[in-house]
């Protein structure tokens, strides 16, 4: 029988793993980045106008602020497109938009 209050010895320490590096994988060269790729597009520039082809989702809002930087510019892109567009919900992906400039402040 083990005596009263005698505990077990402690445990000997491990010694700790030295860190070893990281193998390095080589990766490609990636492609220089076009606004078609990223979904990111260039503000627009004063006095030019550009055409914009609506993808799944968009909304003259969401254009107005890749564009403009303001969604509440949805109106400008709107009036602009009265042509194609019955409504400003008609927004439908695969339209070709005109985003015009906005007017020098």
């Amino acid at each position: 029988m083990a005596a009263c209050g005698s505990a077990a010895p402690p445990p000997t320490p491990l010694p700790r793993p030295s860190p070893s590096p990281l193998p390095t994988v080589p990766r490609p060269a990636l492609d220089p980045a076009t606004p078609q790729a990223t979904g990111v597009v260039a503000l627009q520039t004063p006095g030019v106008q550009v055409t914009h082809q609506v993808r799944p989702g968009e909304t003259l809002g969401s254009i107005a602020q890749q564009y403009y930087r303001d969604a509440n510019r949805w109106q400008v892109i709107y009036e602009a497109n009265r042509n194609v567009l019955t409504s400003p919900d008609a927004v439908q992906p695969g339209m070709r938009l005109v985003i015009p400039p906005l007017p020098a402040q």
